[in-house]
């Protein structure tokens, strides 16, 4: 076994084999040593938790609650994309060696594009429990239909981003209406595959 390596990184998690890709991108003839304790990914991530459990909250965290209604789950796919292509893509364009050397959401831009997609997803969350309570859920699915027609990180995500935040506020406003509205007598419940059905 030869142990000439120009380069030894310790743990081969995330941060591990990003730093690995990285150096080889830099340097491909750099004979590279991970070593790593485990045989499999466990789910800790030591000193980069912060920027992955940021990137989990900010994308995944609880939006099965709003899965199943249409015009809840547009909103979010509008939000996320022009948030995604705001905070983490466009900047990656302009400069992809600087971009590629941090984790999603790391630096001011992708911070703030985190916040503004937990915040957002925290609402619709809210918005779809209210919709299940009252029997509103699902009710807007029939015939619902989304096109796009495609993704560019130029100015055109801007349409993405005005029109999710147009789909959000339409449903804060039938949230305000729905908290003014008598409650369901029986409030929809969710079935296996996600969709509200009568109780």
């Amino acid at each position: 076994m030869n142990l000439d390596y120009d380069v030894v990184i310790i743990g081969g998690a995330f941060s591990g084999a990003a730093t690995a890709l990285v150096l080889k991108r830099k340097r491909p003839e750099a004979r590279i040593l991970i070593i790593e304790k485990t045989a499999e990914f466990d789910r800790k991530v030591g000193e980069s938790t912060t920027e992955v459990s940021s990137c989990y909250e900010a994308l995944y965290k609880d939006k099965y609650y709003y899965m199943g209604d249409a015009e809840l789950m547009s909103a979010g796919f509008l939000l996320d994309v022009a948030s995604y292509y705001f905070g983490l893509v466009i900047p990656a364009y302009r400069n992809p060696e600087e971009a590629f050397l941090v984790l999603p959401f790391q630096g001011r831009r992708g911070r703030i594009a985190a916040s503004l997609m937990k915040f957002y997803n925290r609402r619709l969350v809210a918005l779809a429990k209210r919709r299940l309570a009252t029997g509103y859920f699902a009710r807007r699915n029939v015939g619902w239909r989304e096109l796009y027609d495609g993704f560019v990180p130029d100015f055109r995500v801007t349409k993405l981003l005005r029109k999710g935040l147009l789909r959000w506020w339409k449903a804060e406003l039938t949230n305000l209406r729905l908290i003014f509205a008598s409650p369901a007598t029986t409030p929809a419940k969710r079935s296996e595959a996600g969709t509200p059905v009568e109780a």
